[in-house]
C-alpha cells in the first residue's frame, strides 16, 4: 500500500504536468520565424550604419521601423502568444534599450558610437534569438 506521505509528492507532480500539458500557446509559424530571422539580419545590419548621420539613412529606419510594427501586430493577432507578444513590445519600444530605443537614440543623437552599437547589438541579437528560439520551438500543426 501506498503511505500518505508518498502520495501526496506524486499528485503534486502529476497535477503540475496536467497544468503544463493543458497551457495554451500559438501553434509554430513559418511566417513569424521567417519575419524574425529577416528583422534580425535587417537591425543588424542597420545598426552598423548608426556610427553615420541620421539623415542619410532616416528612410531606412523608418522602414525597418515599419516591418518591426507589422511583425509586432502579426504576433498580436495570433491566439495565445502573450509571450512572444511581449518580446516584441519590448523590440518595438523607443523607451526600452532594444531595437525600438536605439532607433530613437539615433534619431535624436545624429549618431551613434561604435562602443554603444557594439554592446546594443549583443543585446539586440539576443533578444532577436530569444523571439526566433520560442517561435522554432512552438507545436507544429500537421
Amino acid at each position: 500500500m501506498f503511505s500518505r506521505n508518498k502520495l501526496y509528492p506524486t499528485l503534486w507532480i502529476l497535477c503540475l504536468l496536467l497544468f503544463i500539458s493543458c497551457t495554451k500557446t500559438a501553434f509554430y509559424s513559418s511566417d513569424a520565424y521567417r519575419r524574425a530571422v529577416e528583422l534580425k539580419v535587417e537591425s543588424l545590419y542597420l545598426m552598423n550604419k548608426a556610427t553615420e548621420s541620421f539623415n542619410q539613412h532616416e528612410k531606412e529606419v523608418e522602414e525597418l521601423k515599419l516591418e518591426l510594427n507589422k511583425a509586432y501586430e502579426f504576433a498580436r493577432s495570433r491566439p495565445h502568444n502573450q509571450e512572444t507578444i511581449q518580446q516584441w513590445r519590448l523590440m518595438t519600444n523607443p523607451s526600452e534599450n532594444l531595437m525600438g530605443g536605439v532607433l530613437k537614440l539615433w534619431e535624436k543623437s545624429g549618431k551613434l558610437s561604435p562602443a554603444f552599437i557594439k554592446s546594443s547589438r549583443k543585446q539586440i541579437k539576443s533578444a532577436f534569438n530569444a523571439i526566433i528560439e520560442l517561435e522554432g520551438g512552438k507545436i507544429r500543426k500537421d
